[in-house]
């Protein structure tokens, strides 16, 4: 869901296509969230799992701000290539970081 929600990002043209794209992610998430705070048991502290979510949620709430700025003044396809990239790596470091370095 969160690469479904980056892909937002690099769709021209049709904006329609690229807000659906952003909230479908994000109601994903959310939902996501929901099932699995069901399945798995209830500790005191962030699991791996609960970082990745924090993670995601908030790079695809990021995005999802890019897309609507996008809409009032259009930013250029190689800016959004950049954000692409480098949300994917910001997200991968610190997910490492959260889980490996403090845990």
């Amino acid at each position: 869901l969160f690469l479904f929600g980056l892909l937002a990002l690099l769709i021209q043209g049709n904006h329609n296509l690229q807000i659906t794209v952003a909230v479908g992610s994000l109601s994903g998430l959310i939902i996501y969230r929901f099932v699995i705070e069901s399945l798995i048991p209830n500790v005191g502290y962030f699991t791996p799992a609960d970082y990745l979510f924090l993670i995601c949620l908030a790079s695809t709430s990021l995005v999802m701000l890019f897309v609507i700025r996008d809409l009032h003044s259009p930013i250029a396809i190689r800016t959004k290539s950049k954000i692409f990239y480098w949300t994917q790596i910001i997200a991968l470091v610190l997910f490492y970081y959260l889980t490996e370095v403090i845990a």
